[in-house]
């Protein structure tokens, strides 16, 4: 219920960073939905030997 007698309320900086905190907040949920979504779409790191030879096209050396 406003007051009749007072004037309109004027937005001011702490309604713009009210607004732009949800904002993030929002866009922040958002990222972290797609970045689950690529983790369980992609297929385990490469280990050990299996490292060394697709960083460098070779096959792996005996034992690695």
């Amino acid at each position: 219920m406003t007051d009749k007698t007072q004037p309109a309320r004027v937005k001011g900086m702490g309604d713009w960073l009210i607004e732009l905190h949800d904002w993030f907040r929002t866009e922040l949920a958002e990222l972290r939905r797609q970045a689950a979504d690529r983790r369980a779409h992609r297929p385990p790191p490469p280990r050990g030997g299996e490292l060394f030879a697709a960083l460098n096209h070779t096959p792996a050396p005996p034992g690695m």
